[in-house]
């Protein structure tokens, strides 16, 4: 693995069958940790389990912070299959890329500090990061609860706020691949200085503006992810919807319309997905 593989500021580290990059500025926080060890990273993990589709758990750091070990799974079909096993690292190395791109581009990400591919033999891998815990920050399906609660006037600020973000990180030139409840960071809900941020930016991919097509397949994952989740049925209204997207579309209501309708003709489509899934068919 060459060092033009992965952005500056990264440094290549060897250990036996792996190989791992870390953040060059985080390298003394790393030592005496065995971050290309998962069972001993297991060891050191404190506080609950973290929720995600892998094993995700949280360590201290050397000199304060924690960070978040991610292991890396399929979903989907390959779950059933290979559910931790990859054919070559390049996706994870792109991740780094995009990640780092979108910092610079002024997003609000979590960094990650190291990433470890372990060799699983004939060019097969695993894989885990560890990226930086943001302090005081929740995933969107985790803040999402709160709504029920809130004042008018907060709930507004909320639902825009998201929608303002998503919009900052299309126009940054980055659709992501995974946009879901869990993969938005929100701090401050509670407060008029809201901030919005992105993790799991796996699979993405830097581009230029990105067409107003293409960003409503991507605001329908999102819509694929609030309906899919049982804990948030009729937390979500349809005026938060209706302010989403025009918050979304900036005062734009030709495009609020067009995303308004492609969410209703997408959402007897995404509840039979949604049964299904109950029923444990993929």
């Amino acid at each position: 693995m060459g060092s033009s593989t992965f952005p500056p500021g990264y440094v290549e580290l060897k250990d036996g069958d792996s190989n791992i990059l870390v953040l060059e500025e985080c390298r003394e926080r790393l030592e005496g940790i065995e971050i290309g060890d998962i069972v001993a990273l297991r060891r050191r993990a404190s506080g609950a389990p973290l929720r995600g589709r892998s094993s995700h758990f949280a360590i201290e750091l050397g000199g304060g912070g924690r960070a978040v070990v991610k292991e890396s799974r399929h979903g989907g079909m390959r779950a059933w299959i290979l559910p931790d096993v990859y054919f070559g690292a390049g996706r994870f190395h792109r991740e780094i890329q995009v990640t780092r791109e979108a910092e610079r581009r002024g997003i609000w990400v979590a960094p990650i500090i190291a990433s470890v591919t372990r060799s699983a033999g004939m060019g097969f891998c695993r894989h885990h990061f560890l990226v930086s815990q943001q302090e005081g920050a929740k995933d969107l399906r985790q803040a999402l609860p709160s709504l029920s609660g809130m004042p008018a006037h907060r709930r507004r600020e909320l639902v825009r706020a998201v929608a303002v973000g998503i919009r900052s990180l299309h126009d940054a030139g980055i659709c992501h691949a995974d946009l879901n409840l869990g993969n938005i960071l929100i701090r401050g809900a509670e407060s008029s200085s809201i901030e919005i941020g992105f993790i799991d930016l796996d699979t993405s991919r830097l581009a230029g503006e990105p067409s107003f097509a293409k960003r409503i397949r991507n605001l329908l994952r999102l819509y694929r992810s609030l309906v899919k989740s049982r804990s948030l049925d009729g937390v979500v209204s349809r005026t938060d919807l209706y302010r989403f997207t025009a918050a979304y579309t900036q005062g734009d209501r030709g495009g609020a319309r067009l995303a308004w309708r492609a969410f209703r003709r997408r959402l007897p489509v995404l509840l039979l997905h949604k049964l299904l899934w109950g029923l444990g068919i993929r």
